[in-house]
């Protein structure tokens, strides 16, 4: 009996070993005759990033393009962030980003700079590494066609003001257990439904959840909230959301404009 049970543990362990630790999905790039593929790097990191062309054969609409960002260690800079940007216009994507459908960031990048990835209006589907801990201001503003049931923020404990603004096709938001502030603006004017309030939270900004559809009837905001900016919750006129009815603020809570 023990060697049974010895045997079933070795294999278990094989098991283990082969099954990857992480359920990121691979990046599957595009390919036929009509896809080009260029490379760049992003200066001073070791970052690349690819862009696939996707031409149309007819010539009837538009070229439509994927980005893939991944690390390549043998650059050696040790920089794995992608950097802060004042607009996206002094990226290396410049030429090219409205008319980007996919974009993946590959597992090893750890932050989004501000700026980097706004107005890309065509942008739909988006894949960001679980190894991103930091995302800055208007690191995805306007980008309002990025279809997410759910926006799995959950290692990321750095959020920049206005971050997803105007994304309204984003359904849900998991937030980290560790992040402490929610910045202005960050999900206003999204498509949120429903969204976690992490129990280290001590701040939400000025309107984070402006004018987004709500599903939630109530919000219980975590005990140790310190500061509640103004317009959180305000609705647009034209907003669907009549089910929340009350939002509970804690003992802890010292400032607030709610």
């Amino acid at each position: 009996m023990r060697r049974r049970i010895t045997a079933f543990l070795i294999l278990l362990a094989m098991i283990v070993t082969l099954v990857p630790g992480s359920v990121f999905a691979a990046y599957v790039p595009p390919v036929g005759d009509n896809v080009i593929r260029r490379q760049g790097r992003i200066p001073n990191t070791d970052i690349v990033f690819d862009v696939y062309t996707v031409m149309d054969p007819d010539m009837v609409e538009p070229d439509t393009y994927e980005y893939y960002f991944s690390i390549d260690k043998e650059l050696g800079t040790g920089i794995t962030s992608i950097p802060d940007y004042n607009s996206i216009a002094e990226t290396p994507w410049n030429s090219t980003y409205t008319f980007v459908k996919k974009m993946y960031i590959e597992e090893g990048i750890t932050g989004i700079g501000s700026h980097a990835f706004e107005n890309m209006l065509l942008l739909e589907d988006l894949t960001i590494a679980s190894t991103v801990t930091s995302i800055g201001e208007n690191a995805f503003y306007n980008d309002q066609y990025i279809v997410m049931d759910n926006l799995n923020l959950s290692d990321v404990t750095d959020l920049g003001e206005s971050a997803f603004y105007n994304c309204d096709r984003i359904r849900s938001v998991t937030l980290s257990d560790n992040l402490e502030a929610i910045p202005d603006n960050v999900f206003n004017n999204s498509g949120v439904q429903t969204v976690n309030f992490p129990s280290a939270l001590k701040s939400i900004g000025d309107g984070a959840f402006a004018n987004c559809p709500l599903s939630m009837s109530s919000i219980d905001l975590p005990e140790g909230l310190e500061t509640i900016g103004r317009d959180v919750f305000r609705l647009s006129l034209d907003s669907s959301n009549v089910n929340l009815k009350s939002v509970t603020i804690p003992s802890t809570v010292r400032k607030r404009f709610l």
